[in-house]
C-alpha cells in the first residue's frame, strides 16, 4: 500500500481491508452500515507519542483530552486510562468526564450558559474563560447565590464561593487553521479575549480574591507546521509576563491547547510533535526565564490528534447513477454521518474500496448521501474503482468530529459505533432507532 494516510491499522489482505486486524466488509455485514469503527491500540499510540514527546523533555506536564472531537462515554473510558485529564466545553461533557473518572478537569465554555459556568465552578478543576463578561456574571452569579432566596432556576445546592483556579482564554489577534473559516483567534473569531485587555481581565481576577492562576490560548485547528507552536507559545508568553509585571501573580500553568493537526489527504506529511514539543519547551524555558514565571506546568488539549486518524467510516454503495450531467454513487452515509465535507468545503477524507482493494481506479466520480440537499456531497471527483451497488467504501480520518457532528435531519437515526482491538470488535453505540429519535415527543393526548 503506497497511501501515506495507511498506518499500521490497516492492512490489505487478499484485496479486502482490515483495520485493527478485522476484516471492515464483515464489520458491515454484521453491524450495518454507516458505521464508524475505532481502533484502540491507534488512540493509545497517538497519546503516548505525545507523552514521549512533552514529558521526555519537560516534567512538570499534564494533557487533557478535548471531548468535543469524540464523545462516546466507553471511548473516553479508554481515554481517561492514558491522559492527565479532560477538555470540557459544557456542562454535559463535565458529566461525561466525570463518569469516565478523568483525573482532571478543565472547564472551557465559550458563550456559556448559567448553568454550565455554575457546573464549571462546581465540578471542574480550572475554569478557562472566554472572556472578562464570562467571569463577571460568574461572579454576580455567586454574589446572588448569597443573598435569599437565590436566583430562581439559575443555582441548586449550597452557597456558592469564588473559584479557586482560574485562566482567561487570550486571542493574540492572529492564528492558523486547515480551513479560513476553522480559525479560532484573529480578529474575525468569536474566542478568547483581546490581548490588549489580559491584563484588567487578571486585575479583575485578583480584586475577586482568586488566587491561583494559568494563562490559556487556543489559536489553531488542525495545524501541521511545527513552527507555528513556537510562535503561538511565544506570543503567550510575552502577554504572561506583561500581566506577571503589572498584576504580580504568578501563573502556576500554561496551556498552549490543542490544534495539532493530522494529514487528510495521502500527500500531506505527518505533524513533526517531537518538533513541536521540542520548540515549544524551548521557548517555555526562556520565557520563564525572561519574565521570572517560575517553572509553570506545561498543559496541551489534543483532541483530533489523538483519535482522528484511528478512526473510519465504512458505508454501502447503494446506486450508481451514470445518465446524469455528473457520475454519482450514492452511498448510505451523507452530510448527515460526515459532516465536515460540507461544513468546510474544501475538507478531504481520502475513500477506499473496503471490499475490492486491489481493483484499479475508474474515472472521476462523486459520492453522495441520501440527503434532500443538494450540497450533499461528500467527496468530490474521486477516482475509485468502478462502483456497484453494495460495495463497501470506507472513508479514513472520521475518529474526530465525525460522529461528534453527525445530526438526524431527513428522519434518519445515528449511526453505530464500533471498538477493534487485537483483532475483535465490540459495539459502543447502539444504532438509533426511530423510537430513540421520538422518545422526547410529548404523546398525544386522548381525543
Amino acid at each position: 500500500m503506497k497511501n501515506s494516510l495507511l498506518h499500521d491499522s490497516f492492512e490489505n489482505r487478499d484485496g479486502i481491508l482490515y483495520f485493527g486486524g478485522v476484516n471492515t466488509v464483515e464489520l458491515a455485514e454484521k453491524f450495518g452500515t454507516p458505521l464508524f469503527v475505532y481502533d484502540q491500540e491507534r488512540i493509545q499510540s497517538n497519546i503516548n507519542r505525545v507523552r514521549r514527546a512533552f514529558q521526555s523533555r519537560y516534567n512538570e506536564f499534564l494533557m487533557l483530552y478535548a471531548i468535543k472531537a469524540m464523545n462516546n462515554s466507553r471511548m473516553l473510558d479508554v481515554i481517561a486510562q492514558k491522559t492527565d485529564g479532560a477538555d470540557a466545553s459544557r456542562s454535559t461533557e463535565i458529566e461525561l468526564a466525570q463518569d469516565a473518572e478523568f483525573p482532571m478537569i478543565s472547564y472551557s465554555g465559550n458563550f456559556a450558559t448559567n448553568e454550565s459556568l455554575i457546573s464549571g465552578l462546581k465540578n471542574a478543576d480550572i475554569i478557562n474563560f472566554d472572556s472578562i463578561e464570562a467571569f463577571q456574571r460568574l461572579m454576580n452569579l455567586i454574589k446572588n447565590s448569597k443573598s435569599s432566596p437565590p436566583i430562581p432556576n439559575s443555582i441548586k445546592g449550597p452557597k456558592l464561593s469564588p473559584p479557586k483556579r482560574i485562566t482567561f482564554r487570550i486571542n493574540p489577534g492572529f492564528g492558523q487553521g486547515s480551513f479560513e473559516n476553522n480559525v479560532f483567534a484573529g480578529h474575525d473569531a468569536k474566542f478568547g479575549i483581546r490581548h490588549e485587555d489580559a491584563v484588567d481581565a487578571y486585575k479583575q481576577a485578583k480584586e475577586a480574591g482568586v488566587e491561583h492562576f494559568g494563562i490559556y490560548m487556543m489559536t489553531g485547528s488542525c495545524v501541521l507546521d511545527p513552527s507555528y507552536f513556537e510562535k503561538v507559545t511565544e506570543k503567550l508568553l510575552d502577554i504572561a509576563g506583561k500581566i506577571r509585571k503589572e498584576v504580580g501573580i504568578q501563573f502556576e500553568w500554561i496551556n498552549i491547547g490543542g490544534g495539532f493537526g493530522i494529514p487528510y489527504r495521502p500527500d500531506e506529511k505527518s505533524l513533526d510533535i517531537e518538533k513541536v514539543a521540542e520548540k515549544v519547551i524551548e521557548m517555555l524555558r526562556k520565557k520563564a526565564e525572561e519574565y521570572d514565571l517560575g517553572h509553570p506546568t506545561l498543559m496541551v488539549e489534543p483532541g483530533r490528534y489523538i483519535v482522528g486518524d484511528a478512526g473510519i467510516l465504512l458505508t454501502t454503495v447503494q446506486e450508481v447513477k451514470n445518465l446524469s450531467y455528473q457520475p454519482y454513487v450514492g452511498t448510505d452515509a451523507g452530510m448527515n454521518t460526515l459532516l465536515r465535507s460540507v461544513l468546510y468545503p474544501t475538507a478531504y477524507h481520502d475513500v477506499l474500496m473496503a471490499n475490492r482493494m486491489n481493483a484499479k481506479p475508474g474515472k472521476k466520480r462523486t459520492i453522495v448521501g441520501g440527503i434532500c440537499e443538494n450540497t450533499d456531497k461528500i467527496a468530490r471527483n474521486r477516482k475509485i474503482p468502478t462502483p456497484k451497488e453494495g460495495d463497501i467504501l470506507t472513508f479514513l480520518c472520521t475518529g474526530a468530529y465525525g460522529f461528534s457532528m453527525s445530526f438526524g435531519f431527513n428522519t434518519i437515526p445515528l449511526d453505530a459505533e464500533v471498538l477493534v482491538r487485537d483483532g475483535k470488535a465490540k459495539l459502543i453505540r447502539k444504532r438509533q432507532t426511530l423510537k430513540n429519535m421520538m422518545s422526547n415527543v410529548v404523546p398525544r393526548e386522548n381525543p
